[in-house]
């Protein structure tokens, strides 16, 4: 009996000794870089529509917003406009109109010389503008290629035109656009001095 105590204690005293072998081989396996990325247990993700998120996907979305596609310039003037406005135009903007460009982007058309000015106020986000020269024919107006041409691509955005406005047929004529809808204005003289000071462009309802 004595025996088979002694032989069961080397036992246990071998297999101790193995498991904390100093001398033995140890094979490590290095992580890639994607394994051995931190994680960090404060992040958790997000589920939207089924589909779960970094924290860091959802600020990407924010910062680029699909459904806001009101220019914030609308708001800057005060300005209300109905489903089939495009923009507003503000003829000779006051000081405090004026002011309100510090904070606005501003896109610049201006003619040597000009003497008139006004601002255009895209309502949407995507809406294109341009300025062509025009001249009539004694019929039509016939369009030459546009003096300027852009698309509001940022919330903020409007555009300064400086001009000079003849008091006899109008020489430009600003056409807006914003997908299937599209408006012409020709920028004319006010010679009684009653017009409003803010033109809306409404798409025709023809």
């Amino acid at each position: 009996m004595k025996k088979w105590g002694a032989l069961l204690f080397l036992m246990t005293l071998l297999v101790g000794c193995h498991s904390v072998d100093g001398n033995e081989e140890i094979i490590e396996t290095p992580l890639t870089p994607e394994e051995s990325v931190a994680y960090d247990s404060n992040q958790s993700p997000i589920e939207t529509d089924g589909v779960f998120v970094e924290k860091e996907d959802i600020k990407l979305s924010i910062e680029c917003p699909v459904e806001a596609t009101i220019n914030s310039a609308v708001d800057a003037f005060h300005l209300t406009m109905s489903e089939d406005q495009l923009g507003a135009i503000i003829h000779e903007p006051t000081v405090e109109q004026l002011a309100q460009l510090d904070s606005l982007e501003v896109l610049l058309y201006e003619e040597e010389g000009w003497s008139d000015r006004l601002l255009i106020i895209p309502k949407e986000v995507g809406t294109t503008v341009a300025i062509y020269s025009t001249w009539y024919d004694g019929e039509r107006f016939i369009d030459e290629e546009p003096v300027f041409n852009e698309m509001v691509i940022e919330q903020f955005q409007v555009i300064d035109v400086r001009s000079r406005v003849p008091e006899g047929i109008p020489n430009l004529k600003v056409v807006m656009e914003y997908k299937e809808k599209k408006v012409e204005y020709l920028m004319t003289y006010d010679g009684r001095g009653d017009r409003a000071q803010v033109e809306y462009l409404e798409v025709s309802g023809e």
